[in-house]
Order: structure tokens, then sequence, then C-alpha cells
């Protein structure tokens, strides 16, 4: 009497091939996932920059000045302060400059500082450079 066994549960070559294949694509997935987080992150920040822009021109037309006027605490700014820190700069009667900052996982952004002034002039990487402006805008 010749008896053959069915082989039940997995071979250990078997589960090495699936850890491999997730491990590939894990390596492939990730980076571009952190890709995403940041275009997504700088979109905020590019979005809060022109609420903020439009908050200067609200109170310039009370007091025909930017003097003096501070960044407020808008949700915006509050949404993705762990991200980027918003400043004025170059702020004068008729001119102020307005900067988001990245920080924290945020800084490796190929983008670094974005910018957008009084005129509605857009920069990033600290400069008005139009192949940054239309990489990063």
């Amino acid at each position: 009497m010749n008896i053959t066994r069915k082989q039940k549960g997995v071979t250990l070559i078997e589960l090495m091939v699936v850890v491999a294949i997730i491990g590939i694509l894990a390596a492939i997935a990730y980076p571009s996932y952190q890709g995403y987080v940041q275009r997504s992150n700088r979109a905020a920040a590019v979005a809060c920059l022109t609420e903020l822009s439009q908050f200067m021109e609200r109170s310039y037309t009370a007091s025909f000045s930017y003097e003096g006027i501070d960044i407020p605490a808008l949700q915006c700014v509050n949404d993705i302060d762990t991200r980027y820190t918003f400043s004025v700069s170059d702020q004068a009667a008729r001119t102020y400059t307005l900067n988001a900052t990245p920080i924290g996982s945020q800084a490796t952004d190929e983008c670094g500082v974005l910018i957008l002034n009084q005129a509605g002039r857009k920069g990033a990487n600290g400069g008005f450079a139009v192949a940054d402006v239309r990489q990063c805008w």
C-alpha cells in the first residue's frame, strides 16, 4: 500500500519569497508616499500664504499701510504649524513679503522657503526664479 501525503502549510522558501516581494514594494512605495506628503503640505502652505496675503490687503484698506500688521493665528497657520513657520519680512508702508519656511520633515522639500509679496509675486527657494515657481507653486 502506497500512501502519499499532501503537504500542508508553506515552506520557508515560499515565505522568504513573499517577504522579499513585500520589501521591494515597500522600498518603491515609501519614497513615493513621502514625496506625496511633502507636495500636499506645500500646497497647504501655498494656500495659507494666499490667505495671509488677503488678510494683509484687508488690513491695508483700513490703515493704508502694511506697517505693524502681525500674522494672525488663522486656522491655516495652526493646521500646518509643525511643517511650516510663517513670517513677514520687508514690511513697510507699501510693501511686504510673506515667507513660509519648512521645518521638521518638510525641511527636506526641494522648494525651500516659499515667498509671496504685496504685488502677488511668487517665489521659492528664497528667490523668484521662474523654474522654481513653476515647480513649487
